[in-house]
């Protein structure tokens, strides 16, 4: 059964990002929504406790942005969130596709995501919604 059937979605911007010497930029953003898992918890090296804010997302297999970029995402990004005052950006550091055992149609894209603190980018010309 796809997750979609089963889970409520969530609104989120997929952010195509280029990496170069000025930093990273953000090229397009593409608003949609899928399957999105936030995970918060708290590693402790020594006497030291760090925040950390992982996240999965599942993306529809007809996602426009997939197609463009060959299906293959990792390395940009995601927004959670509509106010970009309170929304969480991320990079997808992991994909794998999801197929129906039975069919072997492709059922959804899942990625990985690592929170991304993104107050040091330089801003780009695209504005933000």
């Amino acid at each position: 059964m796809s997750p979609f059937a089963t889970f409520k979605p969530t609104d989120y911007s997929f952010l195509v990002l280029t990496s170069g010497v000025n930093g990273t930029t953000i090229v397009s953003e593409t608003p949609t929504n899928g399957i999105v898992k936030m995970r918060n918890a708290q590693a402790e090296t020594g006497d030291v406790k760090t925040g950390t804010s992982d996240a999965s997302v599942h993306i529809r297999p007809d996602e426009p942005f997939l197609a463009d970029l060959g299906g293959y995402v990792v390395g940009h990004g995601i927004r959670v969130g509509q106010d970009i005052e309170t929304a969480t950006t991320y990079r997808i550091v992991a994909q794998s596709n999801g197929h129906d055992y039975d069919t072997n149609r492709l059922e959804f894209v899942f990625v990985t995501l690592e929170r991304l603190d993104v107050s040091t980018w330089e801003t780009s010309l695209l504005p933000l919604t």
